[in-house]
């Protein structure tokens, strides 16, 4: 988009559509669409914990363990994602995976299988296209979808 618009929550202009979102909704508004008095509405889907959240998908008994998905802390590895029960000891998103293991001695390392979860944010996307025939897929687990006038 040629006019850029600063996001509602940060301030800074989104780098992928140029959108305002609202941080609390997850409605985004942009204003540079306005058409006859009415305005354009994406919503934007963002996946809690992807990755870690179709691992519990596929073994349910993961779901009450602390659980990573993140690369081995003998090869500098890095914690790409990690579920509730595991932030509850203080494991985060980019810490290095013997931090988190410091952190957490019980925690479940997967490495991560990246066939599965596109299998799984492909399924999700036709999902997303079932409501909207505007979606915009940016990561694996990140849409934005064009709302009709009404929804």
């Amino acid at each position: 988009m040629a006019e850029a618009i600063q996001t509602a929550a940060t301030g800074a202009t989104h780098p992928v559509t140029g959108i305002a979102t609202d941080p609390v909704t997850g409605i985004a508004t942009d204003t540079s669409a306005k058409t006859a008095g009415h305005s354009r509405k994406v919503l934007h889907i963002d996946c809690d914990c992807f990755f870690a959240a179709v691992e519990m998908r596929e073994r349910p008994e993961l779901a009450s363990q602390p659980l990573a998905i993140g690369g081995e802390s003998d090869r500098r590895g890095v914690i790409a994602t990690c579920n509730y029960v595991a932030r509850e000891y203080g494991v985060r998103s980019a810490m290095a995976t013997a931090t988190a293991r410091r952190l957490c001695p019980d925690l479940v390392l997967l490495s991560g299988r990246m066939a599965l979860y596109r299998s799984v944010s492909e399924a999700l996307m036709a999902i997303l296209r079932e409501y909207s025939s505007v979606v915009e897929q940016v990561s694996v687990d990140e849409a934005y979808l064009e709302l009709e006038s009404g929804q």
